[in-house]
């Protein structure tokens, strides 16, 4: 009520009001109070709320932490010398493996469960100053989204197909019924992940593998017959997927930089969920850059895939048959809502990576690399990666 307008006052004072009432435990009331602050009221009044407020960002964090994390073994360690059951539990973890999206490069022996994300953004901790001691909190705020991330798309998407089904039915009665008998609950239902998912990162290994060998001989035989040298291997299919395609600090950054991919060892792919920028805009504001076109000129292939957004499953498939054996992300945890949130934890692609935007760990072990450098990324810290 207060917070949208900037009536910054009022807001800071309703936000404060519920922190002293629920004694500093309504975790998302003090975390959002932080936020405020720090964004519109300067941490207090000059500052002076800096340093407890980073209090109860540390605490309520700590305090999640504790109760909504936990660590599951892939597969148990064998005591005894029975091939049966070994091959068992070597099953078993493939299948955890494979359910999770977790590639064979992360988590030999166990993975990460969170029940619910932490109070905290991770783009808010992302810029808090802790110290050595409470450092791995940044990866938990990253770590309890990462793992809810795809469960929370399959709710969005099944809240957007209520609403476009509402939006129907009012269309044809021309008279909204009021019985929310069992549409409440039918809503929080969350929509079932097909069997096929997440895909397998082994399977797609072996199967890109055998097409690489498939197309060596081919290209073998052709040079014996017409002394050709080419590449003796399939250009790799590498995918770049975002929503801000258009006039976005990423994008100013980065545009320029695919015209220097080799085309006989790369095929480039943009797969582009957001929309264009408006002409007015490119004319007015942007002195007639258009800034998506730029990458259209300069990549092979540019999809505009829009009417997936909301539809992370759908964009998976998407991205799947196109053979993308790597795929780079380029949205992080920013712009909630237009982002493709799930789609990564879906595994589209054997080798997937976080590029730009988010300058942490993502804290999902369906993420195989990270862009960066020793001065975002320190080397002592690599431990805080997933």
């Amino acid at each position: 009520q207060y917070f949208n307008p900037h009536q910054k006052n009022y807001a800071e004072q309703f936000f404060q009001l519920s922190c002293i009432k629920s004694n500093t435990t309504l975790a998302i009331a003090c975390t959002t109070a932080v936020y405020l602050r720090s964004n519109l009221c300067l941490w207090g009044v000059n500052g002076t709320d800096f340093e407890r407020d980073m209090e109860v960002v540390r605490r309520v964090t700590r305090v999640e932490g504790e109760r909504y994390r936990s660590v599951r073994q892939l597969r148990r360690t064998s005591t005894n010398n029975d091939d049966d059951d070994d091959d068992s539990e070597e099953e078993a973890a493939m299948m955890i493996r494979k359910k999770m999206g977790i590639s064979n490069l992360k988590a030999e022996n166990d993975y990460i469960l969170w029940n619910r994300a932490t109070s905290v953004h991770p783009h808010m901790m992302l810029g808090y100053p802790l110290s050595n001691d409470d450092v791995v909190l940044k990866r938990y705020s990253s770590e309890s989204l990462a793992s809810l991330d795809e469960l929370r798309a399959r709710v969005e998407r099944r809240t957007l197909l209520e609403s476009q089904q509402q939006q129907q039915q009012q269309q044809q009665q021309q008279q909204q019924q009021n019985n929310y008998g069992g549409a409440v609950d039918e809503r929080r239902s969350i929509l079932e992940l097909p069997d096929d998912l997440p895909y397998s990162v082994m399977e797609m290994r072996d199967k890109f593998v055998k097409k690489n060998e498939v197309y060596k001989s081919s290209k073998n035989l052709s040079k014996l017959e017409s002394s050709s040298q080419s590449s003796s291997f399939a250009p790799i299919k590498v995918g770049f997927v975002a929503c801000g395609f258009n006039s976005k600090a990423v994008l100013y950054l980065s545009h320029d930089m695919f015209r220097f991919f080799d085309p006989d060892i790369v095929e480039i792919h943009i797969f582009s969920t957001g929309q264009p920028d408006p002409p007015r805009f490119i004319e007015d504001t942007m002195r007639g850059v258009d800034w998506r076109q730029r990458v259209m000129d300069t990549v092979d292939y540019f999809h505009d895939l829009r009417e997936y957004k909301g539809d992370h499953i759908g964009l998976a498939r998407y991205i799947h048959d196109l053979e993308i054996q790597i795929l780079i992300e380029w949205d992080g945890y920013a712009r909630q809502g237009d982002r493709a949130g799930g789609l990564m934890a879906l595994r589209p692609a054997p080798i997937q990576i976080l590029h730009q935007e988010f300058l942490m760990t993502s804290g999902a072990q369906y993420i195989d690399y990270i862009v960066t450098d020793k001065n975002v990324s320190p080397l002592e810290l690599e431990g805080l990666y997933t």
